[in-house]
C-alpha cells in the first residue's frame, strides 16, 4: 500500500493511503492548540482547553454534535497516550453549519484558524499525547466505507511513530 503525504506544515502534517483506496484512510499528526466546542456553529471560535492530554481529551468528548469513547490507555513511541473514537452523525446541509460541509475540529500551531476539520458522518480514531510539554493529536481518519484492513493499517502506523 503507499501513502502520501497531503499536508506538510509547522504544526500539521497529514497523510492518505492513495492505493490501494478503499473508502478513503487518512493518518494526521498535529500540534493542537485549540479545540472548537461546536464544530457546527463556530461563531464563539475555538476555545482554549488547558494544556494537558487530559485537558484536550476533555475538550474532544464534550464537542457538541460528536459522540467519543471510550477513552483508553495507550502507549505511542514509548509516551503514554489516551485514544478515543470520535464520531458525527451531523448532516451539514440541513444543520446549517458555519463551514457548510467541513467541520472545524481544533485548530494547530502555525495552521489557519479554520483548523483541523472532518465532514459530516466521519469517524476519527484519535490519540493524544504529551510530547515535551507540545499537545500532539494523531488523528487516524476513515468512513463508513474504510475497509477493517485499512482501518487496522492506520493503527499500525501510528503504533511505530516515535517522537524525539
Amino acid at each position: 500500500s503507499q501513502w502520501t503525504p497531503s499536508a506538510l506544515a509547522v504544526g500539521d502534517a497529514n497523510f492518505t493511503k492513495t492505493t490501494p483506496a478503499n473508502g478513503g484512510a487518512g493518518v494526521a499528526v498535529d500540534l493542537v492548540e485549540k479545540v472548537f466546542a461546536d464544530p457546527c456553529h463556530t461563531k464563539g471560535g475555538p476555545t482554549k482547553p488547558p494544556s494537558t492530554v487530559d485537558g484536550i481529551v476533555a475538550a474532544l468528548t464534550n464537542m457538541v454534535g460528536f459522540s467519543a469513547g471510550p477513552v483508553t490507555d495507550a502507549v505511542i513511541g514509548g509516551r503514554p497516550a489516551k485514544t478515543l473514537v470520535l464520531t458525527n452523525a451531523i448532516d451539514t446541509t440541513t444543520a446549517n453549519c458555519t463551514g457548510g460541509p467541513m467541520l472545524p475540529l481544533w485548530t494547530f500551531r502555525g495552521g489557519p484558524a479554520s483548523g483541523a476539520a472532518t465532514n459530516g458522518g466521519l469517524r476519527e480514531e484519535l490519540w493524544v499525547l504529551d510530547v515535551n510539554g507540545t499537545i500532539v493529536v494523531i488523528d487516524g481518519n476513515s468512513s463508513a466505507t474504510t475497509s477493517s484492513a485499512d482501518r487496522l493499517e492506520i493503527e499500525t502506523i501510528v503504533g511505530s511513530m516515535s517522537f524525539e
